[in-house]
């Protein structure tokens, strides 16, 4: 999990910043109750000793300074950015984001995610979404009330026993949401 969110993806990430978007949304927060926790105070404490290795800093590497400052990275942007969102801020925050152009400061590395990334990638979501939005007009409904049509139209429908549908075989449905199929004519069309 580290290393597959080390600086040595920020190339990848940095080049396809639009990808970052599409890829499945997991919160920093999500991460450490799928992976157990501190996961994601880990993959940010990899990604700090990265910019501290690219900005060569006149100090000593600071262990603890470090660890302190992925914490507070987590817990104040762990419920707002996706983890892809977070490769993406270390990819690009030495030419984007660092406000100083000195020596390597880790304060900074709080102040420019909240300050100057979070809006800007917010702005790219919201496009994203406008984007996702305008594709879908005109098509037929998504979601929960699309597989219900569906699994109307191809199997009760025509005879076939709804249950053997692949996506109920794999327990998506509920028993009570399956006789719904089964016996609501407003389905048909």
């Amino acid at each position: 999990m580290i290393a597959y969110f080390a600086p040595a993806k920020w190339a990848a990430a940095s080049a396809n910043p639009s990808r970052c978007m599409m890829l499945p949304t997991v919160t920093l927060t999500m991460v450490d109750r799928i992976y157990g926790k501190q996961v994601s105070e880990n993959v940010v404490v990899n990604n700090i000793v990265g910019l501290f290795t690219v900005a060569k800093p006149r100090e000593p590497l600071y262990r603890e300074a470090i660890e302190l400052t992925a914490r507070l990275f987590v817990g104040k942007f762990g419920t707002q950015l996706s983890i892809f969102g977070m490769l993406l801020f270390f990819a690009d925050y030495l030419t984007e984001y660092k406000s100083s152009y000195g020596q390597f400061d880790l304060p900074d590395v709080l102040r420019s995610c909240g300050k100057s990334f979070l809006p800007k990638w917010r702005e790219r979501l919201g496009r994203q979404e406008q984007r996702m939005n305008n594709s879908n007009e005109g098509y037929e409904e998504v979601g929960r009330a699309a597989l219900y049509r569906y699994l109307r139209r191809e199997y009760v429908n025509r005879g076939i026993d709804v249950r053997t549908a692949p996506v109920v075989v794999h327990g998506r449905f509920s028993e009570k949401e399956l006789k719904f199929i089964e016996s609501n004519e407003e389905l048909i069309f």
